[in-house]
């Protein structure tokens, strides 16, 4: 499918990957997607900006990139930093279009549902979207495509004068009237106020007039105009709806307010509050985000998950409703805002309209779809001789920062396919990488005669279904940690394995590290049990993370501390016999029991292994320090940076950067690919079987089951 790009300031049409239709939402064919010509042009001056500025802007790369630095080193970092903010930004948020497939846990559509889409990220210039089901509404009978195509930015102006608390006969200001100022100001009338529009614009000024509202003036106009209007009061509330990097329309808006007026900022504007202007007027001042209750927040948008209508009246998804019943009703025109209509591949003629300043509201048409395309051929001849070729499924952050990097460094894999949810991305990593192709669909590699293996680092909750999919397929299958959700699951992925017999790692890479098989080699000169103690300052995570989710993420003691484990059984080799484990308790909303524990580990051979687990630490601190103590002898690893032995007369290791074993984990799966068995393996699926099952166990520990 063909969909528009922002790319280094410029507008670029891409062939991506059809979407696939997830279980929370819907496929939809657009017919009409709506330019927001404020957040768009802003995407393309954002674009053409350095890679430095736009990563002191963003706190979370800033704080990744420092992450990343630590373990990888600063080239490889910039390497990063430069693909992950050149790439292309999809553009788009508002469209209109035809049902073509339906979640499984979808039961509001149908197929050939007409529908308005909405959220950035789905509802893009695209021939073809997900949208998940609470970001998008059926349309009625008498409104038509091109109309509904305006829902989400008629929404976003509607949940501002929601924001208002307007009543009848209230004098309201609106500044800015673009788009969504002039869809402000006609539900503004619909809603019995007042309605007094201002802009710089005096083409918008005088289009504003077309929807007979009271009075539409300019900027240098506007103050002494609305005291004449109001008898020398001001108004009641002022709607920004402008876009500027200015302090000038909120200075504006505090002089035309009323003493306890009130202003609420829908556009994106400099927010340079003044104090003494406000504390004499007693002002109120709001902020009105995007379409209304429910945007940013996962559990709505995502998974569906709908906010009871006695507690929240107008969420984002009835706002859209809302809206459509009021163009239905013929109270809203939206026709009239209508400047052009172009198709798809005349992009980069429809935002330089904007651009220039030539058009209100651009439409974007599209072609019926006639089939759906998901892989997308890079480069037909990707393969290179007496090698392995994998597919990676899932590109997020992990796999392109670890694992990407290092199947292209050895010589025994060759990087074939590239399969992600984001189609721009799936097909941008394949172009850096060489692959043959690149696809949204799993289903694609596993039915590819030519990929030799997969490389699972989706969410936690893929991992299962997608490794017994491979398997059945003939796939060998590397699958980052961890290797099972919960029992049931692990069942059913061992009976899969054992019955066809296919290779299959889990990425425990911490045995991997050349720091660890040292230790173990200048430790197994000892004799006896094994004491160990790992410590490990986790660091906190955004509550709202994916990893807490109990569908796909499981908790970080399932999802993440089976590496640990794994580490204890590489080094003790002997069984778990007996598991004990206390968490802290606490009543603090940002600190979660489960992320701050103490695990003992009895073995069989008489050893002990102790986990230390906290989110409270320190960022100061190293993140993993590991103490093994066995008969006179101990090593200490700190950070995978270091390793000191005491008690051995061995050298010290002092390394550059962190070595975690990424690298060796990938180089031990081919060897274990090519060998077809002959070589004895690092791991084996009994020992991943054993680190999942004490994480299983810790997490019953913890809540007190058997």
């Amino acid at each position: 499918m063909k969909q528009i790009f922002a790319k280094k300031g410029k507008i670029v049409v891409e062939e991506v990957s059809d979407p696939i239709c997830h279980d929370n939402g819907i496929l939809v064919a657009n017919s009409y997607s709506l330019i927001s010509s404020g957040t768009e042009i802003a995407s393309l001056k954002r674009g053409s900006e350095n890679l430095i500025t736009l990563a002191l802007k963003n706190p979370e790369l800033r704080k990744m990139g420092l992450n990343i630095m630590k373990s990888q080193g600063l080239s490889r970092t910039l390497e990063l930093a430069k693909t992950k903010l050149s790439g292309p930004i999809p553009l788009g948020y508002s469209s209109a279009g035809v049902v073509i497939a339906v979640g499984k846990n979808v039961r509001e559509f149908n197929i050939r549902d007409r529908v308005a889409c909405g959220g950035a990220g789905y509802a893009t210039h695209s021939e073809c979207i997900f949208v998940p089901k609470n970001l998008a509404v059926k349309i009625p009978s008498n409104v038509s495509l091109e109309e509904a195509a305006f829902a989400t930015i008629g929404t976003i102006a509607l949940h501002g004068i929601r924001r208002s608390k307007v009543t009848l006969e209230d004098n309201v200001a609106v500044i800015g009237l673009g788009l969504i100022g002039l869809l402000t100001v006609q539900m503004l009338k619909v809603a019995g106020c007042n309605v007094l529009g201002i802009d710089i614009d005096e083409k918008k000024v005088d289009l504003a007039k077309s929807f007979k509202i009271d009075k539409s003036m300019t900027v240098k106009n506007a103050l002494k105009e609305v005291y004449k209007l109001t008898d020398g009061i001001g108004v009641d509330n002022v709607i920004i709806t402008a876009a500027t990097k200015t302090n000038d329309p909120l200075e504006l808006a505090i002089n035309l307010c009323r003493k306890r007026g009130k202003i609420v900022v829908v556009g994106d504007i400099r927010m340079e509050i003044p104090r003494e202007p406000f504390y004499k007027k007693e002002l109120e001042l709001l902020i009105s985000t995007a379409y209304g209750p429910g945007r940013y927040d996962p559990l709505y948008e995502e998974k569906g998950l709908d906010y009871p209508i006695s507690y929240v009246r107008w969420t984002e998804n009835r706002n859209m409703k809302a809206f459509l019943e009021m163009v239905s009703k013929k109270q809203i025109n939206v026709k009239l805002l209508i400047s052009k209509i172009f198709k798809i591949k005349d992009a980069e003629k429809a935002y330089n309209e904007l651009l220039n300043k030539n058009s209100i509201g651009i439409i974007f048409k599209y072609k019926k779809m006639e089939e759906i395309k998901r892989k997308i051929i890079v480069n037909p001849y990707a393969r290179k001789k007496n090698t392995l070729n994998v597919a990676i499924i899932g590109a997020g952050m992990f796999a392109f920062s670890y694992h990407l990097p290092n199947l292209n460094k050895i010589n025994d894999y060759n990087v074939h396919a590239i399969v992600d949810f984001n189609s721009i991305k799936s097909k941008k990593i394949a172009e850096k990488y060489n692959a043959r192709y690149s696809t949204t669909d799993y289903k694609e590699v596993l039915k590819d005669k030519n990929i030799d293996a997969v490389i699972i680092a989706t969410r936690h909750n893929l991992h299962v279904p997608i490794a017994i999919e491979a398997a059945k397929a003939g796939k060998d299958i590397f699958s980052e940690k961890p290797m099972a959700m919960n029992e049931r699951e692990l069942e059913k992925l061992v009976n899969a394995l054992k019955k066809t017999r296919v290779n299959f790692m889990v990425g425990f890479n911490r045995r991997f590290s050349p720091l660890s098989i040292k230790a173990k080699e200048a430790l197994e000169k000892k004799e006896g049990p094994f004491i160990i103690n790992y410590i490990v300052n986790a660091g906190e995570l955004a509550s709202e993370s994916w990893i807490y989710d109990s569908v796909e993420g499981g908790g970080r003691i399932i999802g993440e501390c089976c590496h640990f484990f794994d580490l204890f059984n590489f080094f003790i080799n002997s069984r778990v016999v007996e598991i004990d484990a206390k968490s802290i308790s606490t009543k603090k909303e940002n600190i979660k029991s489960e992320d701050n524990f103490i695990a003992v580990l009895k073995y069989e051979n008489g050893s002990i292994a102790n986990l230390i687990y906290t989110s409270i630490g320190s960022k100061d601190m190293i993140k993993e320090k590991i103490e093994i103590f066995r008969n006179g002898a101990v090593a200490v690893i700190d950070d995978w940076k270091g390793l000191n032995f005491f008690g051995l007369k061995e050298n010290n290791v002092k390394l550059f950067r962190q070595n975690k074993g990424h690298f060796e984990e990938l180089v031990e799966f081919a060897k274990t690919i090519k060998g077809k068995g002959k070589k004895a393996q690092k791991i084996t699926l009994e020992e991943c079987i054993a680190a999942t099952k004490t994480s299983f166990d810790i997490v019953k520990k913890l809540k007190g089951l058997k």
